[in-house]
């Protein structure tokens, strides 16, 4: 590979105005790459400069890749230029890092006088999520018979349909990812009721949302 100096030669000769190499990274690695030679407004080859600039570009510049389920990864472009000395190469990172947050929202479920009776009774939690069924835990042993089977059923898809077409409220720019979980008994899931407040289950819904601000160069 050839060194810095025999780079900005080549730079010179070829009229290059500048680089942009844009990337993507995350998920503990580099993603997607792309490396642009301008050369004023025309964008042209060539193999010396792209092989140096693909290399020379990590030892400038950090990408913080390692995401860790809160910190996803960051996306951007590192603009590279010839110093105003022609001695060197500048490397200006800009970037905007993607965060994952989570927020926990009270949503209201109306229900039947008999389905309120029904989960008063036997229902201990109602729970379920993303591409699930709503799953309940009950208080005690009992036969389910016809009528209520109709109830669970009937239950369980208010249920799912409530929390699955909900969309929290959230500040700023965020946007909400696929991604839900809920729970009649967020406390304790244990030891705690059911909260009912007149005809209205109480379900506790989990939304995830991300949220996007500039990189640390």
């Amino acid at each position: 590979m050839k060194n810095e100096q025999e780079i900005i030669q080549l730079w010179k000769e070829l009229e290059i105005t500048h680089i942009d190499f844009e990337f993507t990274c995350g998920g503990d690695s580099m993603n997607d790459t792309t490396l642009n030679i301008h050369k004023g407004d025309e964008i042209i080859e060539n193999d010396v400069i792209a092989t140096y600039f693909d290399h020379e570009v990590y030892n400038a510049v950090e990408f913080y890749v390692n995401s860790d389920g809160h910190y996803m990864g960051e996306n951007g472009n590192v603009l590279i230029e010839l110093s105003d000395d022609e001695e060197t190469f500048v490397f200006m990172k800009s970037a905007q890092s993607e965060w994952c947050e989570r927020i926990t929202s009270e949503v209201e479920i109306e229900v039947t006088d008999e389905e309120i009776e029904f989960v008063k009774e036997f229902v201990r939690d109602i729970n379920g999520g993303d591409g699930e069924n709503a799953n309940f835990n009950y208080k005690k042993d009992f036969i389910i018979n016809q009528k209520r089977k109709e109830l669970i059923d009937s239950i369980g898809e208010k249920v799912s349909d409530a929390c699955g077409n909900f969309t929290p409220d959230i500040e700023g720019d965020g946007e909400v990812n696929d991604w839900y979980s809920y729970t009649t008994n967020e406390d304790d899931i244990t030891d705690s009721e059911v909260v009912i407040k007149g005809n209205k289950l109480i379900v506790s819904v989990s939304n995830e949302y991300y949220v996007y601000q500039d990189s640390d160069n």
